[in-house]
């Protein structure tokens, strides 16, 4: 999603270098014209008396031009910095309510918000295979949203693939990093499965936990909102891309021209929130999805004693970024450490991928054990 919105911002670039052009090109023309008419001394007086009004006439809407144009780039910079994405805001005290009292203040895990404005959340329905799951979604502008209240479904194929994976893992949980609205923990929750899921974004862990209350999950699904970081118990500030779409949150870069968000995020290690606060109790198999805008290599720095206190069969992970991330082949290593091995999908169908080419792997790749895949194959899904 961020490719995306990278490319709307370098048209909007583009645009401001073609106005800046065809300034500049008035204002040569005028120097010219004002130079050619001081060499021609044959010109009568009527000739330069003329020439002279053009010379005024294009200097006045040259810089009637220059005035309006940086008018307009000052008008777009100050929209820039007033817009919101969301008409109903809150506080940071506000949101500093909806965490359960913890042990370790760097963890908030969602136990209300009742005390919350909700008039923005909107209502769609997730179609699983014998029915639908009640979803709380942005308003239309966000692509996730809107792919779900037009069509009923998010990442079908992934998220097909997901249900199969727990099928053939009895009791297995799912540990969803990066959960967004949570489109894969309710469908793991209406399994009757275990889940956590994590998000930095609170306009997207609100929802989520509004959704999992909605369907009566609220007793199987935990809900984070909380950044992962190297450094626990700090803050972060979140920006969103320019179209608001919310699936392209990532951390606040200084100097960006996205949209910022006023309120602070804890930020945590993972092994503390799944381990240190007792998640997945009585679970001793996992299936993981982790989707961090590029900061998936985290979780070999911040989540290690996770595949040691839990097997974990397979691990889908967005992989677009990271293709081209220097820190690729130390990715490879720790899962292979774990006998998690890439494959691609196809359709249902696992395809290995060359771990010596992970520049050439495909925008998600899903990580499995040997096991879990000769189980796939022996059952057929």
């Amino acid at each position: 999603m961020l490719q995306k919105l990278r490319m709307v911002r370098n048209q909007q670039t583009l645009w401001r270098l073609v106005l800046v052009v065809f300034a500049v090109a008035l204002l040569g023309a005028y120097i010219y014209s004002r130079k050619s008419g001081f060499e021609h001394s044959g010109l009568s007086e009527v000739e330069s008396k003329r020439s002279s009004l053009k010379n005024v006439e294009a200097d006045s809407a040259s810089s009637a031009f220059q005035s309006k144009f940086n008018t307009g780039e000052a008008k777009a910079n100050a929209e820039s910095e007033k817009k919101k994405c969301f008409r109903v805001t809150f506080t940071q005290e506000m949101l500093g309510k909806i965490c359960a009292p913890n042990p370790n203040p760097a963890i908030c895990r969602i136990a209300t918000i009742a005390h919350l404005d909700r008039s923005e959340f909107k209502t769609a329905r997730l179609r699983h295979p014998t029915g639908y799951i009640t979803m709380m979604v942005h308003p239309s502008w966000d692509l996730i949203s809107q792919a779900i209240i037009s069509n009923n479904v998010w990442e079908s194929e992934q998220t097909n693939f997901i249900r199969s994976a727990l099928e053939l893992l009895p009791g297995a949980g799912l540990l969803d990093v990066g959960s967004q609205l949570g489109a894969y923990s309710l469908h793991a929750a209406q399994m009757g499965r275990q889940v956590v899921a994590i998000d930095a974004f609170y306009q997207n862990s609100i929802r989520l936990f509004a959704s999992a209350t909605a369907n009566g999950f609220q007793d199987r699904v935990r809900v984070y909102w909380n950044a992962l970081a190297l450094k626990s118990n700090g803050t972060m500030n979140m920006f969103l891309p320019s179209t608001c779409n919310v699936g392209g949150g990532a951390p606040q870069i200084k100097g960006s021209t996205t949209i910022s968000d006023s309120i602070d995020v804890r930020t945590t290690l993972l092994d503390d929130i799944v381990i240190g606060d007792g998640c997945f109790s009585g679970v001793k198999d996992l299936v993981m999805k982790v989707d961090i805008e590029g900061s998936e290599w985290l979780i070999k720095e911040i989540g290690a004693g996770i595949f040691k206190r839990f097997k974990v069969s397979v691990v889908m992970m967005e992989w677009i970024v990271l293709s081209t991330s220097p820190k690729a082949p130390e990715i490879v290593q720790f899962f292979s450490s774990h006998s998690l091995f890439p494959y691609g999908l196809d359709g249902s169908r696992l395809r290995q991928l060359n771990s010596k080419e992970s520049s050439k792997w495909p925008y998600d790749v899903f990580w499995a054990t040997n096991e879990f895949v000769a189980e796939k194959l022996r059952h057929k899904v």
